[in-house]
């Protein structure tokens, strides 16, 4: 009897430490949610973007709730970080093809803002497209024609901001 007894509280010991605490569960949810994303990003649809990002947020609420240790709270932060590069470069990339596609808008709308400035504004501008150009090299932007098309455009933009300014 008392080895049954014991046997059945070992068996409770033993499931109770196999699931983890409510921390470990949550810091699990976000590991399967970074590894799934990582190897499915390539595949979403702007729908599954949208679910990732509501179960992104759902994931990061809950964590907000429990009590973690140093090191569970860097690995939150770690796994925070790889969301966050997987969501930029779905915004970058999703930002690139909606410039492609509207490339004329888009040197419409650098000369309409450029007319907002005054001339002493160029040089920041060129740094900005300058900048623009790190950014979308630093993400993995594969098409490098396309980033010097896009520079081409913020300089002309530039050009004719600076024709009709003086």
């Amino acid at each position: 009897m008392k080895k049954g007894i014991f046997s059945v509280v070992m068996a409770c010991f033993l499931l109770i430490t196999a699931c983890g605490t409510k921390e470990e569960r949550q810091v699990r949810s976000l590991q399967q949610f970074v590894a799934e994303l990582q190897s499915k990003a390539d595949k979403y649809s702007d729908e599954d973007w949208q679910k990732a990002f509501q179960e992104y947020a759902s994931i990061t609420e809950n964590l907000q709730k429990g009590r973690f240790t140093e090191e569970e709270r860097r690995e939150i932060g770690r796994l925070k970080g790889q969301c966050w590069a997987v969501f930029t470069q779905y915004t970058f990339d999703a930002l690139g093809r909606e410039l492609r596609n509207s490339s004329a808008e888009f040197s419409g709308v650098m000369e309409g803002f450029m007319k907002s400035f005054d001339a002493s504004a160029e040089e920041s501008l060129d740094d900005f497209a300058e900048a623009l150009g790190e950014i979308m090299e630093c993400f993995g932007t594969q098409d490098k024609d396309y980033t010097d098309e896009l520079i081409e455009a913020i300089e002309g933009a530039m050009g004719s901001f600076g024709s009709e300014a003086e």
